[in-house]
């Protein structure tokens, strides 16, 4: 469901001022619509009007280095956002390789369109505002491409506050008014949507009058890049990096006693550099690349890893060693090409929670049934057309997602989770007189059919 309404000024000023916290359904990606100004193109007033969804004819039409780029990314905006998330990012770029034969993020990023670019950078934040890091780097890449464009400069200022407001409200509006003001750019965007945005955006500025200023006193515990975490090692518990640093981490990683929580990101055109398994002390790790197709072998080194994300596009298969993160609690791989997990992911027996919506998978192997204290799965968006005899061993769980796969029956097992408080079907094949009798059982759990 499309999620994207203007909200109300009055209520976005108190909300702003009375908390101080990371409301980013209130924000600069998700509060500035300016597509009604654009609502006379065609396309524009169609995606308006859609589910927000992107199609092959918007992929063309974003692509169109002779389109405008300000109607570009109305159409764009108009598709909106979505709190759960969406994959336009995704649809984008696959229908982009199909139609103009790009064989790799690398080659699009080198010879692509700036407002082709642009596009997957405001299309990659609006699936998920909650990480723009990769959103921004796709933004910069357009920027060089088209350094004076107004539009490209607004979007890019909102993809990259929607960082800033972890560190300050002030520099949100700072930061895009500096746009708004800059007379050199070239006219490419309507005064009325400049307008739009500057009605969100002018609520930040009396921060600038009420934000204290970095004391001595305040512990810093949050760092982006090695520079900075070198000059402050004894202090870093939580790091940023770009992939090129991970070999300048490891090694240097003594002169980091504290680091737990690690998030790597960027544009990887190879493999990961399998000096990643020397980080031992790592309990939260986070990957976010664009192309990488497989995951090293040495992450089964992390033997104290609690938290593993990994969002990227191409990814077919987890290495066997995955099975060796016995301290694994919750394991996320959404929204890529996995096809099948190893036999060695019923090794993880503290999994509380494995989400792998939006992938290939067509089964799923016997030893799932070993993670017996697993909470939540998401298998949403795959092709899965059975489930494993073992399925009925996870008699923990509270969350179960099956929607849109190929389900044509429900398994037995379901009968018996009497843990189960939440439970989506919808889009399989499943009789509607199997799903009344499971309901008919299992009296205190919530089944979705949508």
């Amino acid at each position: 469901m499309k999620i994207f309404r203007p909200l109300s000024h009055l209520f976005l000023f108190i909300g702003l001022f009375l908390v101080h916290l990371d409301l980013r359904a209130d924000s600069p990606l998700t509060s500035t619509y300016f597509a009604k100004v654009y609502e006379d193109v065609k396309l524009v007033q169609k995606a308006i009007d859609s589910d927000g969804q992107l199609n092959e004819e918007q992929v063309l039409f974003l692509s169109d280095g002779t389109q405008d780029i300000g109607s570009q990314m109305a159409l764009i905006n108009a598709l909106g956002w979505n709190s759960n998330g969406k994959n336009n990012a995704q649809t984008f770029f696959r229908l982009l390789q199909k139609k103009q034969g790009y064989k790799s993020m690398d080659e699009f990023l080198q010879q692509g369109e700036a407002c082709a670019i642009m596009s997957l950078a405001y299309l990659k934040s609006m699936d998920n505002y909650f990480d723009v890091r990769l959103a921004s780097h796709y933004a910069y890449t357009a920027l060089k491409k088209n350094p004076r464009s107004f539009t490209i400069q607004m979007v890019t200022a909102l993809i990259e506050s929607q960082t800033l407001m972890n560190s300050s409200f002030c520099e949100v509006w700072m930061r895009v008014d500096q746009v708004r003001q800059n007379r050199s750019l070239n006219s490419d965007f309507r005064p009325k949507a400049i307008e739009a945005i500057h009605s969100y955006i002018v609520l930040y500025k009396d921060y600038c009058q009420t934000e204290p200023s970095e004391t001595a006193t305040d512990e810093v515990k949050y760092f982006s890049g090695m520079k900075q975490a070198l000059a402050h090692a004894s202090q870093v518990k939580h790091l940023e990096i770009y992939v090129d640093e991970v070999d300048l981490l490891t090694e240097n990683i003594e002169r980091l006693p504290g680091l737990k929580d690690l998030t790597i990101y960027g544009h990887l055109s190879g493999q990961l550099s399998q000096s990643i398994g020397k980080l031992s002390q790592i309990t939260h790790l986070e990957l976010t690349f664009d192309s990488i197709q497989s995951i090293p072998g040495a992450l089964g080194s992390l033997h104290r890893l609690e938290s593993l994300t990994i969002t990227a596009f191409n990814i077919s298969k987890i290495p066997r060693q995955i099975g060796h993160l016995k301290s694994l609690t919750s394991l996320k791989l959404v929204d890529s090409k996995l096809q099948k997990l190893p036999r060695s992911i019923g090794k993880l027996r503290r999994l509380k929670m494995l989400q792998l919506s939006g992938n290939q998978l067509r089964s799923l192997p016997n030893t799932i049934g070993r993670l017996q204290r697993l909470e939540i799965l998401e298998l949403s968006n795959n092709q899965l057309e059975s489930l494993p005899k073992s399925f009925g061993k996870l008699r923990a769980l509270k969350q179960l997602d099956l929607r849109n796969n190929q389900l044509n029956q429900l398994p037995d097992c379901l009968f018996d989770f009497q843990q189960l408080s939440s439970l989506w079907l919808g889009k399989n094949g499943i009789p509607e007189e199997e799903v009344k009798k499971l309901q008919g059982k299992l009296r205190d759990c919530h089944i979705y059919t949508y």
